[in-house]
Protein backbone atom coordinates (compact mmCIF):
# COMPACT_ATOMS: atom_id res chain seq x y z
CA UNK A 1 0.00 0.00 0.00
CA UNK A 2 1.13 3.55 -0.66
CA UNK A 3 2.52 5.61 2.18
CA UNK A 4 0.62 8.49 3.72
CA UNK A 5 2.17 11.86 4.30
CA UNK A 6 -0.90 13.99 4.99
CA UNK A 7 -3.23 11.75 6.97
CA UNK A 8 -2.63 8.81 9.27
CA UNK A 9 -3.68 5.35 8.22
CA UNK A 10 -6.94 4.98 10.16
CA UNK A 11 -6.07 1.45 11.21
CA UNK A 12 -2.89 2.74 12.83
CA UNK A 13 -5.06 4.54 15.35
CA UNK A 14 -5.36 1.24 17.16
CA UNK A 15 -1.64 0.90 17.76
CA UNK A 16 -0.36 0.14 21.25
CA UNK A 17 0.01 3.81 22.20
CA UNK A 18 -3.60 4.64 21.42
CA UNK A 19 -4.93 1.41 22.89
CA UNK A 20 -3.23 2.36 26.13
CA UNK A 21 -4.89 5.77 26.08
CA UNK A 22 -8.27 4.17 25.45
CA UNK A 23 -8.08 2.09 28.62
CA UNK A 24 -11.09 3.04 30.66
CA UNK A 25 -12.62 5.05 27.79
CA UNK A 26 -15.41 2.77 26.67
CA UNK A 27 -16.87 5.49 24.45
CA UNK A 28 -13.91 5.81 22.10
CA UNK A 29 -13.33 2.05 22.18
CA UNK A 30 -16.95 1.61 21.07
CA UNK A 31 -16.39 4.11 18.26
CA UNK A 32 -13.24 2.37 17.04
CA UNK A 33 -14.96 -1.02 17.19
CA UNK A 34 -17.85 0.39 15.15
CA UNK A 35 -15.49 1.86 12.55
CA UNK A 36 -13.45 -1.30 12.18
CA UNK A 37 -16.56 -3.47 11.99
CA UNK A 38 -18.25 -1.19 9.45
CA UNK A 39 -15.20 -0.73 7.26
CA UNK A 40 -13.70 2.37 5.68
CA UNK A 41 -16.65 3.10 3.41
CA UNK A 42 -19.08 3.60 6.30
CA UNK A 43 -17.87 6.68 8.14
CA UNK A 44 -20.50 8.21 10.40
CA UNK A 45 -21.05 11.94 10.70
CA UNK A 46 -19.29 13.68 13.58
CA UNK A 47 -22.64 13.90 15.39
CA UNK A 48 -23.19 10.13 15.05
CA UNK A 49 -19.58 9.41 16.01
CA UNK A 50 -20.06 11.55 19.13
CA UNK A 51 -23.20 9.56 19.97
CA UNK A 52 -21.43 6.23 19.46
CA UNK A 53 -18.62 7.40 21.74
CA UNK A 54 -21.21 8.57 24.31
CA UNK A 55 -20.16 12.21 24.18
CA UNK A 56 -21.72 15.50 23.26
CA UNK A 57 -20.51 16.96 19.97
CA UNK A 58 -18.55 19.63 21.83
CA UNK A 59 -16.86 17.06 24.06
CA UNK A 60 -16.13 14.84 21.05
CA UNK A 61 -14.61 17.78 19.16
CA UNK A 62 -12.26 18.44 22.10
CA UNK A 63 -11.39 14.88 23.07
CA UNK A 64 -11.01 13.08 19.73
CA UNK A 65 -7.88 15.01 18.66
CA UNK A 66 -6.45 14.84 22.17
CA UNK A 67 -6.64 11.05 22.16
CA UNK A 68 -6.00 10.24 18.50
CA UNK A 69 -3.69 13.16 17.67
CA UNK A 70 -5.64 13.94 14.50
CA UNK A 71 -8.71 16.08 13.84
CA UNK A 72 -11.95 14.24 12.99
CA UNK A 73 -12.03 15.68 9.45
CA UNK A 74 -8.51 14.45 8.68
CA UNK A 75 -9.40 11.04 10.12
CA UNK A 76 -12.53 10.83 7.94
CA UNK A 77 -10.60 11.82 4.82
CA UNK A 78 -7.99 9.16 5.51
CA UNK A 79 -10.67 6.55 6.12
CA UNK A 80 -12.42 7.48 2.85
CA UNK A 81 -9.15 7.30 0.93
CA UNK A 82 -8.58 3.86 2.42
CA UNK A 83 -11.99 2.89 1.05
CA UNK A 84 -11.01 4.06 -2.42
CA UNK A 85 -8.06 1.66 -2.71
CA UNK A 86 -10.09 -1.46 -3.42
CA UNK A 87 -12.66 0.40 -5.49
CA UNK A 88 -10.00 1.78 -7.82
CA UNK A 89 -9.11 -1.77 -8.82
CA UNK A 90 -12.44 -2.15 -10.64
CA UNK A 91 -11.84 -0.74 -14.16
CA UNK A 92 -15.60 -0.56 -14.84
CA UNK A 93 -16.30 1.91 -12.04
CA UNK A 94 -15.75 5.55 -12.97
CA UNK A 95 -13.69 7.80 -10.72
CA UNK A 96 -16.83 9.81 -10.02
CA UNK A 97 -18.56 6.64 -8.80
CA UNK A 98 -15.54 5.74 -6.65
CA UNK A 99 -15.48 9.24 -5.17
CA UNK A 100 -19.18 9.23 -4.32
CA UNK A 101 -19.11 5.67 -2.95
CA UNK A 102 -16.31 6.69 -0.59
CA UNK A 103 -18.08 9.82 0.66
CA UNK A 104 -16.47 12.55 -1.44
CA UNK A 105 -18.74 15.18 -2.97
CA UNK A 106 -16.90 15.34 -6.27
CA UNK A 107 -14.28 13.58 -8.35
CA UNK A 108 -12.11 16.70 -8.16
CA UNK A 109 -12.17 16.76 -4.35
CA UNK A 110 -11.37 13.07 -4.27
CA UNK A 111 -8.49 13.50 -6.73
CA UNK A 112 -7.01 16.42 -4.73
CA UNK A 113 -7.16 14.46 -1.48
CA UNK A 114 -5.75 11.34 -3.13
CA UNK A 115 -2.88 13.32 -4.65
CA UNK A 116 -2.12 14.97 -1.30
CA UNK A 117 -1.97 11.62 0.49
CA UNK A 118 -0.34 9.35 -2.07
CA UNK A 119 1.56 11.73 -4.33
CA UNK A 120 -0.19 10.61 -7.51
CA UNK A 121 -3.60 10.95 -9.05
CA UNK A 122 -6.12 8.11 -8.68
CA UNK A 123 -6.32 7.77 -12.46
CA UNK A 124 -2.59 6.91 -12.52
CA UNK A 125 -3.06 4.45 -9.64
CA UNK A 126 -5.84 2.83 -11.62
CA UNK A 127 -3.56 2.39 -14.64
CA UNK A 128 -1.35 0.21 -12.45
CA UNK A 129 1.57 2.62 -12.15
CA UNK A 130 2.07 2.06 -8.40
Amino acid sequence: MLQSTSWPDPRSLLDERVRGELEGDDGFRALMAFLLRSGPCAVPSRRRAAGISRRSEASFRRHFPAVFRVQWRAFVTGWRLECSQSRLEDPYTSLTEVARACGFRSEQGFSRSYLARYGKRPRIRRLGSD
